[in-house]
């Protein structure tokens, strides 16, 4: 556990101590992921729409996530919520908001289909590419001398 955590924990100790006892979990960074999921969810609660989307340096650091500009503990989080408790956090390029509309949870289905057909382009060209070099380094063997 690292004195950042412990200052968060400790800062937000009041969201811990709410929950019945049987539910607590022992370790310290449990206790801290907790935390911040349920920050997190109740941030988005007053920011739904995409018209209230929220730049993610002002979100993670409204909440506490991170003091140097790295957010992948808040993306982290947020990849928790949505993947492991259904909890809808979509990411524009205004920011980041809860869906108010079924239309815009189909817009970042959209949006995410186009994301994995780029990423199927590039693999297939880096495939290519390698291919290239695999035909390559096979026709130049004809002309090294052994």
């Amino acid at each position: 556990m690292t004195k950042k955590e412990d200052t968060f924990l400790s800062t937000h100790e009041s969201i811990y101590s709410s929950i019945p006892e049987y539910l607590k979990l022992k370790a310290k960074h449990q206790k801290v992921l907790f935390i911040k999921k349920v920050l997190v969810r109740n941030y988005f609660f007053e920011h739904q729409g995409k018209k209230n989307a929220v730049p993610l340096n002002k979100v993670a650091e409204e909440l506490g996530f991170s003091s140097n500009g790295n957010s992948s503990n808040f993306r982290e989080v947020v990849t928790r919520l949505v993947e492991k408790e259904n909890f809808p956090i979509i990411a524009c390029p205004r920011g980041y908001f809860m869906p108010e509309t079924v239309p815009e949870i189909m817009e970042a289905v959209s949006m995410e289909n186009n994301r994995i057909k780029g990423m199927e382009r590039r693999r297939d060209a880096l495939l290519k590419i390698a291919n290239l070099y695999i035909a390559n380094e096979k026709e130049m063997e004809k002309y090294v001398k052994k």
